[in-house]
């Protein structure tokens, strides 16, 4: 699907519309604790300090998302990890450029 300026419009799914909606106030709820969080749909990695925090923040937003939006985790896909040895949308955070994976591309993010 193409607009007059041709730039591409994807269609969302019923299950985007559902996640974008729902999970606004996942959103709302983590930056109000303060936390770093990335989220596109369904997927989010939210970034602590600590393997420690990590766990607490999951257990917490485990169960803010039960009882107030009645979602759960799905704990085979989910951990409590260092960002590098994690994906996030094909991409892992390194701080080291040799540490990226081979094929993949050498983009560099200034925050």
């Amino acid at each position: 699907m193409r607009r007059a300026g041709g730039a591409k419009v994807t269609r969302l799914t019923r299950e985007s519309w559902y996640s974008a909606i729902l999970l606004d106030d996942l959103d709302r709820e983590v930056e109000r604790r303060g936390h770093r969080f990335v989220r596109y749909a369904d997927d989010c990695n939210v970034y602590v300090q600590s393997k420690a925090a990590g766990e607490r923040v999951m257990t917490s937003l485990e169960r803010y998302l039960w009882q107030r939006l009645r979602l759960r985790i799905n704990r085979d896909k989910s951990a409590v990890a260092r960002p590098w040895t994690r994906k996030f949308l094909g991409y892992s955070v390194t701080a080291h450029r040799e540490h990226a994976a081979e094929g993949s591309p050498r983009r560099r993010c200034t925050a």
